[in-house]
């Protein structure tokens, strides 16, 4: 696969006008990859506000069709990079196998969902979700840093853009246009609580529900399961 590397991009991270991804080991893709989303991370300090949106369209044009490279090696989500010096913990990985949905699964935002925006995990709301509540029958709660977290929802988000096989299930939203979304993470992003869950086992989480508006924006995303989809 050849790659069309935005003038930007190119300069940012030092690439030629053109990445050929069949030359690229296994883990200088990965890096690649991991690579564009920290330049997403960083939006806000390298373009104009005017020009963010564009500058992260650009970035998630390159990065889907290079999920979908792991995805086609059977391998949905690249090993985490994490930094040294990051002393979040990050829950482990459940081993099991990997599974294919045995139906076709809608995906209207296919090539139509925008970057993940820069505030995710900010919102009121969004910040419930990193702790327990009983509040609710079901509650997902996230197993890693906010900086882990907007590492797994930008990878399902590559999911839905690229209309691979780990979303796994999707419904509509109650506002027109919109769509809810399960994705299949293949590794632990956190757990379930909620009065439902009392006096149970813990119920690791491995999959990730992303809600999207019309225009494909993510509003809202957590940890989630088939069972309660």
């Amino acid at each position: 696969m050849i790659l069309d590397i935005p003038p930007i991009i190119q300069k940012l991270l030092t690439l030629p006008a053109k990445v050929d991804t069949d030359t690229l080991t296994a883990q200088q893709l990965e890096q690649l990859y991991h690579n564009l989303h920290g330049l997403s991370d960083r939006a806000d300090e390298l373009v104009k506000p005017d020009d963010r949106e564009t500058f992260q369209d650009m970035i998630l044009s390159l990065t889907a069709p290079i999920f979908g490279l792991f995805v086609q090696l059977n391998d949905p989500q690249p090993d985490q990079v994490m930094n040294d010096n990051d002393s979040d913990q990050v829950m482990n990985s459940v081993p099991q196998q990997k599974q294919k949905p045995k139906q076709k699964v809608a995906i209207p935002h296919k090539g139509a969902m925008k970057y993940l925006r820069s505030n995710f995990g900010k919102e009121v709301h969004e910040k419930m979700h990193f702790a327990p509540t009983d509040q609710k029958a079901y509650h997902g709660v996230w197993g890693g840093s906010l900086k882990q977290v907007r590492q797994w929802v930008s990878m399902a988000i590559d999911s839905i853009h690229g209309g691979d096989d780990y979303v796994v299930a999707s419904k509509p939203g109650q506002k027109n246009g919109s769509r809810t979304y399960l994705v299949f993470m293949n590794t632990t992003v956190g757990y379930l609580s909620g009065s439902a869950m009392a006096n149970q086992p813990e119920q690791l989480a491995t999959h990730i529900e992303v809600y999207v508006d019309r225009n494909g924006t993510t509003v809202s995303a957590f940890p989630s399961d088939p069972n309660i989809f």
